[in-house]
């Protein structure tokens, strides 16, 4: 008995010490989502929100403005942002801030918040970032997002080391007024290129009709053909358009059987608010045959004897 006591006691001195060597840091930010309101074009607004960290030694906290990862919001319906009524248009060079990078001292005391949903949290420190909105704008619900890189010093008094760290992206929300923000776009045609032996290329023409930023993605193209058989189920491609502009969001059709002639392509193209079906009738050019570059002639030199001749034979008369 007593020996198996001392093995469990050697194993608890095991984990204590290697418990105290790796350290799984976190980084995360409170609130997670900050929601600035209404904001105008050439408005200057500052945000803040508060850093929690398990980390036990000094640190240094690098902010950078990032694109966000925008898809999650345009179809998660998250309170204060509106997808119906959003622009995709880039915030990141919007952001600044005025202590970067942030010290995070494991002396000072914890700072005890009430956030706005009335939780009580205790952070380690706050942080401030100015949004300054340009005067061009666009209307609408507009998503920005904050990223965290902690700087960790080499060693540590304590001899602790760090072997996982969990970070929390920070994002915030706010709507552009006073115009309104519409979503809307179409699809003008579809054509085939060639763009070798066994490969072409489908552009399809995208208009944004509305007046913000969006992306449109095609999420499927189909070709059949004269005899309404699927030769081609594509996928893929996106753009990022601005309002009023068109764009291309091309595709590849690989394969022995991306060959000449008539076809009818059916496509769905998803700018996350709303889809477009359409279908197209495109013709597949015949294989680009490379034309043979032209023979360089050959020189005269049949010219310049006779010439020679000519010369010889002037002087000779003279003389």
């Amino acid at each position: 008995m007593e020996r198996k006591k001392s093995i469990i006691l050697i194993l608890l001195f095991i984990l204590a010490f290697y418990s105290k060597l790796c350290l799984s840091l976190s980084v995360g930010t409170a609130p997670g989502l900050l929601n600035l309101g209404d904001v105008k074009p050439g408005d200057r607004v500052v945000g803040m929100f508060y850093i929690l960290t398990n980390a036990e030694n000094d640190m240094l906290l690098g902010l950078s403005s990032v694109p966000p990862h925008i898809d999650t919001f345009m179809k998660s319906g998250i309170s204060g942002f509106i997808p119906q009524n959003a622009s995709e248009e880039s915030v990141v060079d919007w952001v600044s801030f005025p202590e970067n990078p942030v010290f995070i001292s494991s002396k000072n005391p914890e700072i005890v918040v009430r956030l706005p949903s009335g939780k009580l949290i205790s952070a380690n420190t706050d942080v401030e970032f100015i949004l300054n909105v340009p005067k061009d704008a666009e209307p609408g619900y507009h998503i920005g997002a904050i990223n965290l890189n902690p700087q960790l010093p080499s060693g540590s008094a304590s001899g602790t080391a760090v072997s996982t760290i969990g970070i929390t992206r920070f994002y915030f929300v706010f709507h552009v007024i006073p115009e309104p923000a519409i979503r809307d776009g179409t699809v003008v045609n579809v054509f085939a290129e060639r763009a070798g032996k066994n490969l072409v290329r489908l552009d399809t023409i995208f208009r944004n009709t509305g007046t913000v930023t969006m992306i449109a993605r095609l999420n499927e193209l189909k070709l059949f053909d004269e005899d309404n058989n699927v030769v081609a189920v594509l996928k893929g491609g996106e753009k990022k358009i601005t309002p009023g502009s068109t764009d291309i969001i091309s595709i590849f059709w690989r394969g022995d059987n991306a060959k000449p002639g008539k076809y009818t392509a059916k496509l769905v193209v998803d700018y996350s608010t709303g889809l477009i079906s359409k279908r197209y009738n495109v013709e597949v050019p015949q294989v680009i045959t490379a034309a043979l570059p032209p023979k360089p002639s050959k020189f005269p030199w049949w010219v310049i004897v006779l010439i020679v001749f000519f010369l010889l034979f002037i002087v000779y008369w003279k003389w």
